[in-house]
């Protein structure tokens, strides 16, 4: 079985792809670790959504505990 290759998925995977990538270049530069975080909050979440749409449950249970994860790292923060 091979992915989606259209529909909302696959711009979703794509997306939220792009979010991970640039919160692991704002990390690798030390730039901010809010932005990095909330970059990653917003990868993570996207790749739950694909997990939802594709019923694949390593995708949701994975991106849950990161969800979890982030967000209580965004409200030490505060």
């Amino acid at each position: 079985m091979s992915t989606p290759k259209d529909g909302l998925s696959w711009y979703l995977k794509w997306i939220a792809s792009l979010f991970l990538i640039a919160s692991m270049v704002v990390r690798s530069m030390d730039l901010s670790n809010f932005l990095d975080i909330s970059l990653s909050l917003v990868g993570v979440i996207g790749w739950f959504w694909v997990g939802w749409l594709w019923k694949d449950r390593a995708l949701l249970a994975l991106n849950y505990f990161a969800i979890i994860i982030l967000v209580s790292g965004i409200l030490q923060g505060i």
